[in-house]
């Protein structure tokens, strides 16, 4: 009989069938092989009930979080392995919020080739790459847990709208500069965070690499710097299709 034939006959793949016949040649054996050793399942139809209600009332819960709940309710320790295979079993699927899927590479072309593009020589100990990042009370989980064929859908727990934001300068050696603004930021204050707290820092001949944002280019920003020979490097903007820009001050 034909393996393509016999495949469909016994219920079986292909691969098995050959796996068979090459086990006969090499050792005359064409009998079943014992099952292998499968770890037994250490959480109960009722654990795994209550995880399933857990996650469900905590769409965003992390695996973490749910293997430390697991041991302080039931004792029973599981790796965050097992308990993604738990979660799988149950029905549910670890989502991304639409706005991360369309985060895909289109678009960083141009960024990569404006990167790869030759620069000036620049002396690493000389550069300071300066970022924010800020936090507010209305923000969720960008992930979470939601059965097969639904939403995830999460909740903000606070009904206020509170921001921080927190700037800070990367040299080669330790971060410089930092600040913490208790609100967004926006041009006044990163104008005042120029002034009062990187200019004072910086050295002659060093190069601020920052983000080509409209709060960046205030008025005054350059020249709370222009007296110490020092250079500003402003990156692609995030739709970024052309060459980067610098600016001397």
């Amino acid at each position: 009989m034909p393996v393509r034939q016999a495949a469909p006959t016994f219920e079986v793949s292909i691969a098995y069938i050959y796996k068979v016949v090459i086990r006969r040649w090499l050792t005359g054996d064409a009998g079943i092989n014992p099952h292998r050793w499968h770890a037994l399942r250490k959480l109960s139809g009722a654990q795994e009930l209550a995880l399933e209600a857990h996650i469900r009332s905590r769409p965003g819960i992390t695996l973490a979080q749910a293997q430390a709940w697991l041991l302080a309710e039931y004792g029973v320790e599981l790796s965050t392995g097992a308990i993604w295979n738990a979660a799988r079993r149950l029905g549910l699927l670890f989502k991304t919020s639409p706005a991360t899927r369309r985060a895909g590479p289109a678009g960083r072309g141009g960024k990569a080739q404006a990167v790869q593009e030759p620069q000036p020589f620049l002396d690493p100990e000389s550069l300071v790459f300066l970022d924010e990042t800020g936090v507010n009370t209305k923000m969720a989980r960008l992930h979470g847990w939601a059965p097969v064929g639904e939403r995830c859908r999460d909740k903000a727990p606070f009904g206020h709208w509170k921001t921080m934001t927190f700037v800070a300068g990367l040299r080669l050696s330790a971060m410089t500069a930092p600040w913490v603004l208790d609100r967004a930021m926006d041009g006044d204050a990163f104008r005042m965070y120029v002034q009062d707290v990187l200019a004072p820092t910086l050295k002659p001949g060093d190069v601020v690499v920052l983000d080509n944002l409209p709060a960046h280019k205030v008025a005054g920003m350059r020249e709370a710097i222009a007296d110490r020979r020092r250079q500003i490097f402003y990156l692609p903007p995030p739709a970024f299709a052309g060459a980067g820009s610098t600016a001397q001050t």
